[in-house]
């Protein structure tokens, strides 16, 4: 098998069945980050009936485990079919038009509504515990005013032991420190560990000292000396308090990325596909056009496959941390192994669009003919993975993620063997999905959140409670496309121009 960058009959034609695998991935998304209320794990909303026994734990794993590695892959694929059939300087004007100008404005517009949305949602759980020493610790200043306006004693100690002013003091929080002493918290309120001033002084947190004595706490520091003669000054660590106090990145001042990550990596990979572009181009121009196809080429292509278990490897921890498949990488500077991970399933894709099997037949037509055996082999390794991944002592992590990549690269070769053998032709309502799928998942996030902060107390079913955030999510989302998106400026820059039908 090799790659060939000659005129291919799969270049003439649009890949239908590839355009609906990448919209099946977006929206994949919207069920895997509805489901993640029902899973404990960091998420901004934990629902009552959360379990990691329950009805969607594996069913989150499985996704997880494939969905963004398939997206890449097809990205790539993609990527290499715009350079090939348009040239690279059409492809970068593509990619400016339908990747960087919307994720720019999805970062403007979208991002922080789902901080508003997500905000508002922990804020709601921490109020319905009851902890105002909680509330107060995790900086929820509305949390804190709500509890205290329904009669909450300020001075009550917490689930911990500690009061909120203390916990305030162990965070550093200057903004709650001043609004739990504006709202007459006790300054010299005495805990196990001494007073509120001792915590501050013992985190190294003297602004929130200085806070402190101003408003009648006890002065530690001794006679005419400064908060570094303390003899427990700064002595706690930022971990043993459970807080993390990274050092600062140069981006440090720009916001999370979010759900949006996916579009910075995007970006990111074109811009180091464009230089080697360049040169392939310069390259074929001196090329005679008779010159024997480069075996190598499709020898690349298929090492990529197995060196994905490298920065696999390195996710979570490596061996101290199980987890199943890749990790999530929501800043400006990506993680490099989650960089290097996905880099690898677009630099395939992009490999992989022209390549050719020895009777020159496109491996995109003819990969996972039998997509059937492909899938049911992917769910075998995926049930091995998970059994190995969550076993106790590390001696089963190399074959453990052996697995968990073997499957995402399974999983990725049978659907796109699946697609092709249902949807290779032209069907206008999966089109319609599919163009869709774009603007549902830049959108969804903040409507997810709201609902699943809406039905969190509810006392119904979890595949009920489920079923109802995907279905409503999906219906807004959809009616939102048709009247204000797909016949407008915001479809034409998403999805290119379309027509209204005519009669």
């Amino acid at each position: 098998m090799t790659s060939d960058s000659g005129p291919s009959p799969a270049r003439s034609r649009r890949w239908h069945d590839l355009d609906a695998l990448r919209g099946f991935a977006m929206l994949l998304g919207i069920g895997l980050h509805a489901a993640l209320s029902f899973y404990p794990s960091a998420w901004p909303v934990q629902d009552a009936k959360a379990s990691a026994d329950g009805f969607l734990d594996e069913a989150v794993l499985a996704v997880h485990g494939f969905r963004m590695p398939l997206f890449f892959m097809l990205s790539g694929l993609f990527t290499a079919l715009l350079w090939r059939r348009r040239g690279l300087r059409a492809l970068l004007g593509h990619r400016l038009r339908r990747i960087f100008v919307p994720f720019v404005l999805a970062l403007l517009l979208i991002a922080p509504t789902v901080d508003w949305v997500a905000e508002r949602a922990v804020q709601d759980q921490v109020v319905d515990s009851g902890d105002l020493a909680a509330a107060a610790y995790l900086g929820h200043e509305g949390a804190v005013g709500t509890m205290l306006d329904a009669g909450a004693d300020i001075d009550a100690a917490g689930a911990d032991g500690f009061p909120a002013l203390y916990l305030a003091a162990v965070a550093g929080d200057e903004r709650m420190v001043g609004l739990l002493l504006e709202r007459g918290a006790d300054p010299n309120a005495l805990t196990a560990e001494g007073m509120a001033v001792d915590a501050a002084a013992y985190f190294g947190r003297e602004a929130v000292g200085e806070m402190l004595v101003a408003a009648g706490s006890r002065d530690p520091r001794p006679a005419g000396g400064t908060w570094q003669d303390i003899a427990y000054w700064a002595l706690g660590t930022p971990v043993e308090a459970g807080l993390e106090e990274p050092e600062p990145g140069p981006l440090a001042w720009l916001p999370d990325l979010h759900h949006l990550w996916f579009l910075w990596f995007l970006i990111l990979f074109v811009l180091l596909f464009a230089p080697v572009a360049s040169l392939a181009d310069r390259l074929r121009e001196r090329r005679s056009p008779d010159a024997p196809r480069r075996p190598w080429v499709g020898w690349l292509m298929w090492l990529l496959v197995p060196l994905v278990l490298l920065p696999q490897l390195t996710m979570e921890g490596g061996e101290t941390i199980p987890a199943f498949g890749p990790d999530t990488s929501i800043t400006w500077i990506p993680d490099p192994s989650v960089f290097a991970y996905y880099l690898l399933f677009f630099a395939f894709g992009a490999l992989f669009y022209g390549a050719v099997d020895r009777s020159g037949v496109p491996l995109v037509e003819t990969v996972a003919r039998r997509w059937w055996v492909v899938l049911g082999l992917a769910v075998v390794l995926f049930v091995a993975a998970l059994e190995m991944t969550f076993r106790e002592g590390g001696e089963w992590h190399l074959p453990a993620s052996s697995l968990q990549v073997g499957y995402a690269w399974l999983m990725i070769f049978g659907l796109m063997g699946l697609f092709r053998a249902f949807l290779s032709g032209e069907h206008q309502s999966v089109r319609y999905l599919s163009d869709s799928a774009y603007w549902q998942y830049l959108i969804h996030l903040t409507l997810v959140i709201a609902l699943q902060s809406l039905v969190r107390t509810w006392d119904l079913p979890v595949p009920l409670k489920f079923g109802s955030i995907v279905v409503t999510t999906c219906a807004i989302l959809l009616l939102t496309y048709q009247l204000f998106v797909r016949y407008t400026p915001i479809g034409t820059l998403l999805n290119g121009k379309r027509s209204r039908p005519s009669g």
